[in-house]
């Protein structure tokens, strides 16, 4: 009968751990996808990457706006001297690729592709999720 209750116990504890993991991957890149499509539609250029080319770094708006990678892992947007995180230190950005799709003067299109990965280990492994969108200037 105990190990019966361990059991229930451990597998409850497993399954809040997959819950934890899993939505912290989709509230990251949630809000990553929220706030960078904020800004890029409200943006008027692309400057990095040119036209036809990806880049780990987007810059809008001649450099007045730049989204990177910071060496922990944290997605982070640069605007005015200040830079803030983009996601939090639940998940690691294993990988970002902006790709500058379109015209470089009427609408282009910014595709994002966001790998992302759970900083806790689930049942032994890292679990990792890659997200894309395509954003289009207004």
């Amino acid at each position: 009968m105990l190990s019966v209750w361990y059991q229930l116990f451990a597998l409850g504890g497993v399954q809040k751990v997959r819950d934890i993991v899993e939505d912290s991957l989709v509230i990251n890149a949630d809000t990553a996808f929220y706030e960078l499509t904020r800004t890029v539609q409200g943006a008027t250029s692309v400057t990095v990457p040119a036209a036809g080319a990806s880049s780990p770094v987007l810059q809008l708006d001649a450099g007045a706006v730049v989204y990177q990678v910071d060496a922990n892992g944290i997605l982070t947007r640069t605007e005015g001297g200040q830079t803030a995180a983009v996601t939090n230190d639940n998940v690691v950005v294993d990988q970002v690729a902006f790709t500058h799709l379109g015209p470089s003067s009427e609408s282009p299109t910014v595709v994002v592709e966001l790998t992302l990965s759970g900083r806790h280990l689930l049942e032994g492994k890292q679990r990792t999720e890659m997200y894309r969108t395509g954003i289009s200037l207004r």
